[in-house]
């Protein structure tokens, strides 16, 4: 994918005006034809994103983690971070870091096996804290 197409699609997924933009750009990456230099690239953009303050961008980064999962493969940096978002006292940034580590989870694309562990506890211990109201939120499609 050509370098200024990637970072444009990237940075609408991460901070997008809304929802609808983010999710669209996300959809455009899944068709793009991309390469393992572009899911590098990704994977540092999402890097960064996740060590930010903000929330929001925080949150978007595991949204990007979740549509993207069947490629990108999760290094433990990342796992880190979704781990520490996935314990937010914010109910959208906790719901969307959990989106992620399910869609992870199901591809199995820890690089990590502690990790993987660790991200399917988290996945139980939130089925057993939030209700099952919450776990049926998190399992409907988007």
């Amino acid at each position: 994918m050509d370098e200024t197409q990637l970072r444009f699609l990237t940075a609408q997924a991460l901070y997008g005006k809304d929802l609808q933009e983010r999710r669209t750009a996300v959809r455009q990456l899944l068709q793009a034809d991309l390469g393992p230099a572009d899911l590098a690239a990704i994977s540092l953009r999402l890097e960064v994103a996740m060590g930010c303050q903000d929330e929001y961008v925080r949150s978007a980064a595991a949204m990007l983690l979740a549509g993207l999962a069947p490629l990108l493969p999760l290094p433990p940096s990342l796992a880190a971070s979704l781990l520490d978002l996935s314990r937010s006292g914010e109910p959208f940034a906790r719901e969307a870091a959990l989106r992620a580590i399910l869609r992870i989870h199901e591809q199995g694309r820890c690089l990590s096996p502690s990790d993987a562990r660790a991200l399917a506890e988290r996945l139980e211990e939130a089925r057993r804290t939030e209700g099952e109201s919450f776990a049926l939120s998190l399992f409907a499609e988007e």
